[in-house]
């Protein structure tokens, strides 16, 4: 079972992307078995949007990121997961300034999905974008 964690991401726009967490029962504390699953991730505007800022998946693509799981075959200390999403993505994700830092703009939810269509929710939570220096003059 796996307890979704709120985790707030702040992404600076125009660089690459890229985090990696290990993933884990949050009752049992083992490393979840990531064999055979794919995962997606949504960044939405709001919670209400029906349209995604940005999409991300474990099939690979240069141009729009991807998600890379680590099952335990790999590794037999932890599971992972990581999310990459490349500089020419992030040059393109809004951004606001509150009082000139940067604010809240989007949510986003990571999912795991296995083979028998059970859907999973790994982190939510909100994300801050950085702008660029060239975005804001």
């Amino acid at each position: 079972m796996i307890t979704p964690q709120k985790l707030n991401l702040l992404i600076y726009q125009g660089a690459t992307y890229s985090q990696q967490w290990s993933i884990t029962d949050s009752v049992t504390g083992d490393s979840i078995d990531l064999v055979d699953k794919t995962a997606t991730m949504e960044i939405l505007k709001d919670y209400t949007s029906n349209k995604a800022v940005h999409t991300i998946t474990t099939t690979v693509s240069a141009t729009e990121g991807n998600i890379i799981l680590t099952p335990l075959v790999v590794d037999t200390s932890l599971s992972k997961i990581a999310i990459v999403i490349p500089a020419e993505v992030t040059t393109s994700f809004p951004y606001e300034l509150e009082n000139s830092k940067p604010a809240f703009i989007a949510r986003y939810t990571l999912k795991l999905i296995s083979l028998d269509g059970t859907v999973e929710r790994l982190l939510y939570g909100q994300i801050k974008v950085d702008p660029d220096v060239k975005a804001v003059l």
